[in-house]
């Protein structure tokens, strides 16, 4: 759900549900992972779920895009709201592909 939301006299843009939360989620991951130290994740700027590694896998083949990232899969981790452990990704780094999978879930 997304739209503007309040009163008359006090509006502002906002979105939720379940992606929302599961990106706010992991993105604690990354803060907590660096700050309690957690080796899979200390390291980590970016994480994202199996559905988005999905989406940027999916455009780059729409996109005919010659070399695709690579993910590396990190040890599932259990998110608030969910009753499974999440399997967690993120693109390997030494590819050089974070900055086109920051471009590529950027919204438009």
């Amino acid at each position: 759900l997304c739209g503007s939301v309040g009163a008359s006299t006090r509006r502002e843009y906002s979105v939720t549900g379940d992606v929302v939360n599961t990106a706010a989620r992991l993105m604690a991951h990354v803060v907590k992972g660096r700050t309690a130290g957690t080796p899979e994740f200390a390291n980590n700027h970016i994480l994202c779920d199996e559905s988005t590694k999905n989406e940027v896998v999916r455009q780059q083949a729409a996109q005919a895009v010659a070399q695709l990232p690579s993910f590396v899969e990190l040890p599932s981790i259990m998110l608030k709201g969910k009753a499974d452990p999440q399997r967690v990704f993120q693109p390997a780094h030494e590819s050089g592909h974070a900055s086109l999978f920051k471009k590529l879930c950027a919204v438009p």
